[in-house]
């Protein structure tokens, strides 16, 4: 049976963060997450000063990403009222669109560590430190 992308993306959350499917932390992954969420925190904080650089990490993302050939990159933000994924104390969501080819599984299991980007300096991309995902993520 094939797995769907969203799919495995819960399967990540739950297995090596203890993210449930209704967005809590399973008690027995509260403290780890705590910790793992005040490092990429700290971290971020060190390296993205600027309260607006959230936005260039946003567009970097998609600078870095790939495209079918032929396909001219797009990148698209919407700002809506209501959380469509219904996370908890949340009063809205920032979507961004964009035309890429998609996330394979390797890229899922690179955005659910630190430091485990699939990116690297030598293939031309413009992030390959493993934080700037979570960064934007936490805000």
């Amino acid at each position: 049976m094939n797995t769907s992308k969203k799919q495995l993306i819960q399967q990540f959350r739950e297995e090596k963060y203890g993210i449930q499917q209704d967005g809590t932390v399973s008690p027995a992954f509260r403290r780890i997450f705590a910790d793992l969420t005040n490092a990429v925190e700290q971290l971020s904080t060190g390296l993205y000063e600027k309260d607006v650089h959230f936005l260039m990490e946003l567009i970097q993302n998609a600078e870095d990403n790939q495209y079918a050939q032929g396909t001219e990159p797009q990148l698209k933000f919407v700002l809506l009222d209501n959380d469509p994924t219904h996370t908890p104390n949340s009063d809205g969501c920032l979507c961004v669109f964009n035309n890429e080819i998609g996330f394979q599984q390797v890229n899922i299991e690179s955005i659910s560590g630190v430091g485990q980007s699939t990116k690297k300096k030598y293939d031309g991309y413009i992030g390959e430190k493993g934080i700037g995902f979570k960064s934007v993520g936490n805000l």
